[in-house]
């Protein structure tokens, strides 16, 4: 029977610019709590505000999360009287 190789260990200063990034968006966006997920190898925004429970958003590269995040805004906004 084979033996599972272990996982390589992950180094918290390897993903330090992404991490910077996140801070930074979360700095920029108020709204919104920004973070690197460094096993999902991918950014995700939790909403600050009242929205839906799945209005949770990720995705690998800055410029697609902050579209994802105002089509979320519009969309949240667009629902209420």
């Amino acid at each position: 029977m084979r033996r599972a190789s272990p996982p390589l260990p992950r180094s918290p200063v390897m993903d330090q610019g992404q991490r910077q990034t996140a801070y930074h968006m979360s700095k920029r966006n108020p709204r919104w709590l920004v973070l690197w997920g460094v096993y999902s190898r991918q950014y995700w925004a939790f909403p600050l505000f009242r929205a839906p429970t799945r209005a949770i958003v990720h995705c690998t590269d800055e410029d697609t999360l902050l579209a994802a995040m105002r089509e979320t805004e519009l969309a949240v906004t667009a629902g209420r009287s």
